[in-house]
């Protein structure tokens, strides 16, 4: 990204460049930022490696799957993983603290798996909020 400078006069024997502004607007610089982020993720569903499947909207992304049996928890956490190494080899962090673990079942009793990123054991919430719409957890 381009700046602008100019010389500014702060006496008469010294002269300095002062910073006048970027040339992109403020907004124009965020949608680029947005823009080029999504193009640096887009190879992230790549990474999964079982039938789990990776929901990509701008700087979010829900990993899920059905788990019928409890080894497909364990799938589960492996995508997980392949996810987490992922974003070590691009060098662009989970943030695990925001991260969120949402069971959504019809049965009685559902299977409920703990699952972890990097060491750190993802928080389990009772609703979660996607685009609007509120999903209550079981």
């Amino acid at each position: 990204m381009a700046v602008c400078r100019r010389r500014a006069k702060q006496s008469h024997r010294r002269r300095s460049k002062a910073r006048v502004g970027y040339l992109l607007p403020q907004e124009s610089h965020r949608v680029l930022s947005l823009t080029l982020f999504v193009l640096f993720i887009n190879d992230m569903p790549s990474a999964l490696s079982h039938s789990s499947t990776l929901a990509l909207f701008a700087d979010e992304a829900k990993c899920f799957r059905a788990t019928r049996p409890y080894a497909d928890c364990a799938l589960l956490q492996d995508d997980i993983d392949k996810l987490v190494d992922w974003s070590n080899n691009w060098k662009l962090d989970f943030n695990v603290d925001k991260c969120s673990l949402c069971t959504v079942s019809r049965k009685r009793n559902p299977i409920i798996c703990n699952y972890n990123m990097g060491g750190k054991v993802v928080s389990r919430v009772g609703a979660h909020r996607d685009l609007g719409v509120q999903i209550t957890c079981k």
